[in-house]
């Protein structure tokens, strides 16, 4: 995520260059929306794109087992993103020895905690539309959050270390920056869970990721986050091994890659 400028200053004294980037994950954050107008917000790697004969795709990724890989390859890279060899596609946390999952409460929560590869993938419907207590709500300075989305994402994380999952292999991603200090908050200083924005997370990993997405469509707020598809296809990909996406279905539903997103995994009700 750097500007263009800063790009341009280093590259000057060189006779030639390398860029390495990827254009489907989050450009440089240019807050000012003239700049932004002016063509700022589109970083030196994306113009170079369009030279098509000065380009190599590396397509072998070693971060993410084959089903959270898979998602992000159909989404956003027509198929062509693929694990690297059967070690990291077939890595889960079942294969781990220290992982032992206690018996479940039902069959959403045994999905929900499984380590196997088959449910590496999923969707934690809040059902915020007739739950109340799921859905988002505003700060004194109309920040969005979701407190029982917040109380849900702790009763999660908790369950995975009683699970033998080490803390420092959790990470809590938020697409708002709200939601951190709330998860934060309703965790407390005794579980040391990395908790952030999606953009803090990008170019991480953890092997568990919960995504908390906050926002209800009864919220009164428009959702342009999880518009961007750069930023969607970044919490996608910061799973290793287990990805667990926490929100309201038909909320998220309303918006169109959020809705596809839904249809390609495992969707739990609790």
């Amino acid at each position: 995520m750097v500007l263009e400028p800063v790009v341009i200053s280093a590259i000057v004294a060189a006779s030639r260059f390398v860029l390495v980037g990827d254009a489907h994950q989050l450009s440089p954050l240019v807050q000012n929306r003239k700049c932004s107008d002016e063509g700022m917000s589109v970083s030196l790697f994306e113009r170079l794109q369009v030279h098509k004969e000065a380009m190599h795709s590396l397509e072998c990724q070693y971060r993410m087992n084959s089903p959270i890989a898979s998602l992000s390859s159909s989404l956003f890279y027509e198929n062509r993103l693929r694990c690297a060899n059967d070690n990291v596609a077939n890595a889960c946390l079942s294969n781990s020895a220290d992982f032992m999952p206690l018996p479940s409460r039902d069959e959403s929560w045994r999905i929900i905690e499984s380590g196997e590869l088959d449910d590496a993938v999923v969707f934690v419907d809040t059902c915020a539309k007739t739950r109340k207590e799921f859905a988002a709500s505003s700060s004194d300075n109309r920040l969005i959050q979701n407190f029982g989305e917040a109380r849900l994402v702790r009763d999660i994380v908790l369950r995975f270390i009683e699970n033998g999952v080490r803390a420092e292999d959790i990470g809590v991603m938020c697409v708002y920056r709200k939601q951190v200090d709330v998860i934060k908050s309703i965790l407390g200083d005794d579980i040391k869970i990395e908790v952030n924005s999606v953009d803090q997370f990008q170019g991480r990993d953890k092997r568990v990721i919960v995504w908390s997405l906050v926002w209800t469509e009864d919220s009164g707020r428009k959702c342009d986050l999880l518009r961007d598809r750069r930023r969607v296809n970044v919490a996608l990909t910061r799973a290793k091994h287990k990805l667990i996406a926490v929100g309201c279905a038909e909320s998220m539903r309303t918006i169109d890659i959020m809705s596809r997103v839904i249809d390609s995994v495992k969707v739990v009700k609790l």
